[in-house]
């Protein structure tokens, strides 16, 4: 299960999921839904169409899911743990506390945190999966660095498909 699916991190976890042979739940809006199934998700479930958890254990056979990667973090980390079988794994980008959380909801889920520590060996087989056409680069947005402040609410509000890049000496 990969949450918020359609943004600039999920958008690639789908793909390296799919790639190492794992069937894949994404989460995002209603909107991205044919951009996240684009990208491999075998099944896509709106994050504004109700019980989140209780559609992906539905999707997945009525079976809750072995892996969660949470790229949204907040109240999205209690909904991966919702979905999560025991004795699965929560891996959070953006939710450092999730080992905590993970004690919290009972049984032995397992929560982890993780920040991106990158090799030259992962990157050189990303660039060769890109260059095969294995993994496609996120849909990308720009905005001149004087809508820095704007940006970040953006990107805060969780609704970017893809990345969003600043420029610098460029207006709109």
């Amino acid at each position: 299960l990969v949450l918020n699916a359609s943004g600039g991190v999920g958008s690639f976890a789908v793909q390296f999921a799919k790639n190492a042979g794992a069937t894949v739940i994404g989460t995002c809006s209603a909107k991205n839904a044919d951009y996240v199934s684009g990208l491999g998700a075998h099944t896509v479930v709106d994050y504004n169409a109700g019980d989140v958890a209780a559609a992906v254990i539905a999707a997945n056979g009525d079976a809750p899911v072995d892996l969660v990667y949470d790229a949204v973090g907040g109240d999205n980390s209690a909904v991966g743990f919702a979905a999560l079988k025991e004795g699965g794994t929560l891996v959070s980008i953006a939710n450092f506390e999730v080992a905590e959380l993970a004690k919290t909801v009972g049984g032995d889920k397992i929560g982890k945190a993780f920040l991106v520590a990158p090799s030259k060996e992962q990157l050189t087989t990303i660039a060769a999966d890109v260059d095969a056409g294995k993994v496609v680069i996120p849909e990308t947005a720009s905005m001149p660095l004087s809508k820095a402040a704007e940006a970040q609410d953006l990107s805060q509000s969780h609704r970017v498909k893809g990345k969003l890049v600043l420029v610098p000496g460029t207006e709109e």
